[in-house]
């Protein structure tokens, strides 16, 4: 059996990459530069925006905002605003820098209108159909989370940051296994008929590949271009491009490629945590089976997930910082939530959504303790670099193992401490 290949084999081949993808970013950020130029015309820019998501805040609401070009926090005290709401607002540009305007930057408004008569989209009807199975608005926002990217109170974001699990209601690489499943599933079907009747002399698997493919860049839009599903999305792609290549699918090279393309083509993503958390786990996924592939396929079902936790968590605690006993029980939870993800979303194909309402919410009413401990720059830095040269060096990687062991040890004592 041959041994599969690397699609780039020497330094000049990489520098070739490098430079396109340079080129590109310097032509997209040029042009993010000339928008930038256009918004700082004036003191007042008048655009549309939708409302992604609000934040109570005193007698206030913080509103997050999405334009065509740009994300900004402004607040108002009008209280008839609601998410996904489509506005026309005035915002004052001084004091914005062109960092600013790219990361999404706070800034004051002089007049918030709310538009009228929108004609309904696909997103809107499908939030609404989830919505409709459920009576109570925190199940709507966790599956609209789940199904449709759409941000979640910040209460319900802090609940499953307090439980390690933020990352599951970020659309990412999972999500997109299953639904690629259930599109390959259905097309299987529907279409071994007519490939066998018609057209016997094609590849069935490649057309119903290229055709979930397109589906899953259509779900891709209807979620507007979630960073994290973006990355596995074209992670998919490019493995699908190289599959009857003998080129090496899985591997740290091609996460490199994807990500260098990710932001070529979308440099605001430089800037999306979401992003970041999405392209270190699979980092460390793929670190984890280059050392632990001969593992015995049971041990490994179960030791994958708290090893996968363990390491993950010190850039997790150095963005969120929240610390909680229950976040012990995150392994065994993302176990619970591969079967619960398919399910649910069966469920509430099929008009049934509601059926985990009551046990979830009971979940949700728990009372959980945590406290406040972010992992140091001075420890975060290294860490990354030592995980990084570990790629390379079997003993690299036992010293990543270890820091990871005591940080969550020195994490939870520090927590145990606190009661």
């Amino acid at each position: 059996m041959l041994e599969s290949q690397s699609l780039l084999n020497t330094r000049l081949q990489w520098l070739y990459l490098i430079i396109l993808f340079s080129i590109i970013f310097s032509f997209n950020l040029f042009r993010s530069y000339q928008n930038y130029l256009e918004f700082k015309k004036e003191i007042f820019y008048e655009t549309t925006a939708d409302v992604i998501n609000i934040y109570k805040k005193d007698n206030n609401y913080l509103l997050r905002l999405k334009t065509k070009d740009f994300t900004v926090f402004t607040s108002t005290n009008n209280p008839t605003l609601n998410q996904n709401d489509k506005i026309k607002i005035s915002l004052i540009t001084s004091n914005i820098s062109f960092f600013d305007y790219l990361k999404g930057f706070l800034t004051k408004n002089f007049h918030i209108e709310k538009l009228q008569n929108q004609k309904s989209i696909i997103k809107d009807d499908l939030g609404n159909y989830i919505s409709s199975q459920h009576q109570n608005q925190t199940m709507s926002m966790l599956y609209n989370a789940l199904f449709l990217a759409i941000p979640p109170s910040k209460d319900l974001i802090n609940f499953f940051n307090n439980y390690g699990m933020s990352h599951l209601i970020a659309i990412s690489g999972y999500h997109l296994g299953v639904l690629s499943a259930i599109f390959y599933f259905i097309l299987n079907l529907s279409y071994s008929k007519i490939h066998q009747t018609y057209i016997p002399y094609r590849n069935k698997k490649v057309d119903i590949s290229i055709a979930v493919i397109v589906l899953l860049f259509l779900y891709l839009l209807l979620i507007d271009v979630a960073a994290s599903f973006l990355r596995s999305f074209i992670m998919f792609v490019f493995g699908f491009l190289l599959l009857r290549s003998n080129i090496k699918i899985l591997s740290f090279e091609n996460l490199l490629i994807t990500v260098l393309f990710i932001l070529a083509f979308f440099q605001e993503y430089m800037f999306s945590v979401s992003l970041w958390f999405s392209v270190a786990g699979v980092f460390y996924i793929f670190l984890f089976i280059q050392y632990y592939k001969e593992m015995n396929k049971y041990i490994l079902f179960f030791f994958f997930n708290f090893w996968i936790f363990m390491a993950v968590n010190p850039i997790t605690q150095y963005f969120f910082g929240a610390v909680s006993l229950y976040q012990l029980a995150s392994p065994f939870l993302s176990l619970v939530f591969t079967l619960f993800y398919p399910l649910s979303l069966l469920l509430h194909i099929i008009d049934y959504g509601w059926v985990f309402d009551e046990h979830i919410l009971m979940w949700l009413d728990i009372d959980v303790h945590s406290i406040e401990l972010f992992a140091s720059v001075y420890f975060i830095v290294p860490y990354i670099v030592l995980s990084v040269y570990a790629i390379y060096s079997k003993f690299a990687f036992r010293i990543v193992e270890l820091a990871f062991v005591i940080f969550n040890l020195w994490l939870f004592i520090t927590l145990l401490k606190g009661y």
